[in-house]
């Protein structure tokens, strides 16, 4: 039996399922191949339907069994006037995590981006030349609806080169390049792992270098790292700074920090440690011109949420330095201040605004200066331990000045020259009074501002210049050495004593001294003092004596020591002086006739008779009156005191020298504060020119006062009295006794003696006085006669009257 014929096999090419997985995969590789530039045109369509005007995508490079995709040369642009161009983008996607609702990226890199955005005149930004959306309005069933399970998302590694972001704001011009930036180990579902971060970048070619950690998905997010910025130039902010009336502000920045920052129940919590400094500052606000040639700050600056609503949330520790700075006034020509350096160490800036401060060093310092004109120098100055409370408290427990030296001219009108013209420049503005009654109400609110100082201590070798040109010819005084130490202040303390301790040498030969505790910041002052001036010379003060009293000071020193009280308001002081050849001279006539009149005699005489056998004076001036009255005037209060001590011991000195006779001078001086200084009359019997025992030794003692003061003179005036028209009328009746009576046209006997014979009488009696009185060696020169007359006739008594 023949075996049946075989069927040969089909070719594979010919069988069915072969056809159909061919053509499936031809179908595969036409799409794989025609996706990258579906993926491309559709990408622009969808960009133009979202207002993009212009696209441009060179290439697409796409893998979806790897998760690979990549872009090439992209620029795109809207309608304003910004781009963006891409020159590289490449993903790698983890596709398996899709199916997990997690978008993992293995692999991000973006290189060559150049991107524009733009701030308009309307505050609307546009990202390469692009606006932003309007927001859609969502509907009711859009709110109500549970929102859908969040994406996870996770980036193994992103890295960015060369990117390029050109910002143009009204205010602000800036170029911002990434030169790299990486980021790694980032993943929503491992919030506790932390994702590391670095970037090279530049603003404006000012390096910025920054690095890190971050847990931005952590239950409390956290970011921690280094910041190191270097030359940022500080004109990049001139137009903001414009907006604040600061103009040509320049300068460099530079920042290096570490710091960590939390986000603690929405609130952000920042701590840092930094180094900041600011070099060749400069800028000009109105009139006021500033430079700086470094300002610098090391240590840590902490932002914590606010304790209460007193408190900012700022907290700081560490230190600050400032060198070469300088704050000039162009108005007026002045430089206001001027320092070449200041640290301020251990600075602690607490909660509520609690500052404290351990150390403040200010390094010559210059206060208000005009080319070789200069109101204040010091060569340092010291603070220590300074603190305030935030609110109305302030505390500083030592400051020390060295080497001040103080420079005060006062002009032709008595203004102080420099201050004058800080003035006029606007320097000093007026308070709106709007505003002084809104801090008035709010002063009210509060307790008062408390101010402490343990001790301010300016050392010896410090230096007071001022000089007076408001007099002529104009004064000048220089105090060097000069020291002044005062403490115990307390603003608060009302029953605590403040100390001051002043000592100095005037114009290398006067020595000042000064001691007074006082009690200054209650209702009332209260003060003890104690005070010396050695060896002053006067003829310097001239010009002020004659304004004073209208006396010109020609000669003498001054040493004096003052003994001051005060309480309750209620000055009681007194003066003692020692004049040492002492010599005046009249000034302004109306000044010193007024002075003069107080002193019941000429100046001049009074101080002869003051001085003793070496020329000196020696006078204590008591000075008492009530600080608080408005009227009160320190000056005219001594003036007047001056001159009732000044006649107080002339009429002492006269009595002491005159007894027994000087009890009648002070009863006069008592009850007369005009005219010159009156002697004890000398008496004489009605109708008689004869001196007497007792007359005659009178005028001894008279004759020894004016050989000891040959600077004074006496005036000798008789008196016309109705007591010798009566003596001389009985002697005349006396001597016609005998005689028969008289015709009753005889006139009556109080007319037998005419005015005239008295007139003569008066005058023979001063003239008797000044013959005796010439014999006992005193100057014709120096006695003057009065021409008598018969004013109060009637009341007078026989006598002639002696006045210095």
């Amino acid at each position: 039996m023949a075996e049946p014929q075989q069927t040969p096999p089909t070719a594979l090419y010919r069988r069915r399922w072969f056809r159909r997985s061919l053509v499936a995969f031809a179908v595969l590789v036409i799409v794989l191949s025609l996706l990258p530039v579906a993926i491309r045109y559709a990408a622009i369509h969808v960009l133009q339907d979202q207002g993009i005007q212009h696209v441009e995508i060179a290439d697409v490079d796409l893998n979806l069994f790897t998760g690979e995709v990549g872009l090439t040369d992209v620029g795109i642009s809207g309608d304003g006037l910004g781009r963006a161009t891409l020159s590289r983008l490449y993903v790698n996607l983890a596709i398996s995590a899709l199916f997990s609702k997690r978008l993992a990226l293995q692999q991000l890199e973006l290189q060559g981006l150049e991107l524009d955005v733009q701030q308009t005149e309307t505050g609307v930004w546009q990202v390469a030349g692009i606006s932003p959306p309007t927001p859609a309005q969502t509907t009711a069933s859009e709110v109500e609806q549970t929102p859908a399970e969040p994406w996870g998302i996770a980036v193994d590694q992103l890295k960015l080169v060369g990117i390029s972001v050109h910002l143009s704001m009204p205010q602000l011009q800036s170029d911002v390049r990434i030169d790299e930036l990486r980021l790694s180990q980032l993943a929503s579902w491992q919030p506790q792992q932390a994702a590391h971060y670095e970037a090279q970048l530049r603003i404006d070619q000012a390096p910025l270098m920054l690095s890190g950690t971050m847990q931005p998905f952590a239950d409390t997010p956290q970011f921690a790292g280094k910041l190191e910025l270097t030359q940022l130039p500080l004109a990049l902010a001139a137009e903001f700074a414009r907006d604040a009336g600061i103009e040509n502000l320049s300068g460099e920045l530079a920042i290096s920090t570490e710091f960590r920052a939390r986000i603690l129940a929405g609130m952000p919590a920042v701590e840092t440690t930094s180094a900041l400094a600011l070099t060749a500052l400069t800028l000009q606000q109105g009139q006021y011109r500033m430079q700086a040639q470094r300002l610098a700050w090391r240590g840590q600056v902490n932002y914590l949420p606010p304790a209460d609503e007193q408190d900012l949330g700022l907290r700081a520790d560490g230190t600050l330095m400032l060198q070469r700075f300088v704050l000039g006034d162009e108005q007026a020509g002045l430089q206001l201040v001027q320092l070449q350096q200041l640290d301020v160490d251990t600075m602690v800036l607490g909660e509520a605004q609690q500052l404290s401060i351990k150390h403040i060093a200010f390094d010559q310092l210059e206060l208000l200066q005009k080319g070789e004109q200069r109101l204040l120098k010091t060569a340092a100055i010291s603070v220590t331990d300074v603190s305030f409370d935030g609110q109305q408290h302030l505390a500083i427990k030592d400051v020390v000045l060295n080497g001040l030296a103080v420079h005060a001219v006062l002009s032709a009108d008595g203004e102080v020259e420099l201050v004058s013209q800080l003035q006029a420049s606007g320097a000093t503005q007026a308070q709106d009074p709007g505003s002084e009654t809104v801090a008035a109400t709010a002063q009210d609110e509060v307790p008062p501002f408390r101010f402490e100082l343990a001790r301010l201590h300016v050392a010896d070798d410090s230096r007071l210049h001022f000089k007076d040109n408001s007099i002529d010819p104009a004064f000048e005084a220089d105090i060097k050495p000069f020291s002044l130490t005062i403490a115990h202040v307390d603003t608060a303390a009302l029953d605590q004593a403040m100390e001051v301790d002043l000592r100095g040498v005037i114009n290398g030969q006067d020595q000042i001294t000064l001691d007074a505790s006082l009690r200054p910041f209650g209702d009332t002052l209260d003060l003890q003092a104690e005070g010396k001036i050695t060896a002053l010379d006067l003829p310097p003060l001239s010009p002020y004596a004659n304004q004073a009293m209208g006396y010109y000071l020609k000669r003498g020193q001054l040493n004096s020591s003052l003994t001051a009280s005060i309480e309750a308001d209620q000055l009681d002081a007194n003066i003692h002086v020692v004049l040492q050849k002492f010599a005046i001279e009249e000034g302004d006539p109306s000044k010193h006739k007024g002075f003069s009149d107080r002193l019941s005699m000429p100046l001049d005489a009074a101080l002869s008779l003051l001085r003793d056998k070496h020329g000196t004076i020696e006078l204590d001036i008591p000075v008492q009156g009530d600080i608080s009255d408005p009227q009160f005037d320190v000056s005219q209060v001594i003036n007047k005191a001056l001159a009732k001590a000044t006649k107080t011991a002339v009429t002492g000195y006269l009595a002491l020298m005159l007894q027994p006779w000087g009890a009648m001078l002070i009863a006069a001086d008592m009850l007369s504060d005009a005219g010159s200084v009156s002697l004890q009359p000398l008496a004489f019997p009605p109708g008689e020119t004869g001196l007497g025992r007792e007359q005659q030794d009178y005028l001894v003692k008279i004759a020894a006062l004016m050989q000891q003061r040959p600077e004074i003179s006496l005036n000798i005036c008789g008196v016309a009295s109705q007591q010798d028209r009566q003596a001389l009328l009985a002697l005349r009746q006396q001597s016609e006794q005998g005689q028969a009576s008289s015709s009753d046209n005889t006139p009556p006997a109080d007319e037998a003696i005419d005015n005239q014979q008295l007139l003569d009488l008066a005058m023979q009696r001063a003239r008797q006085v000044k013959a005796q009185l010439i014999e006992r060696g005193i100057e014709a020169g120096r006695l003057f006669t009065c021409q008598p007359d018969m004013q109060n006739a009637a009341s007078n008594a026989p006598l002639v009257k002696l006045f210095l």
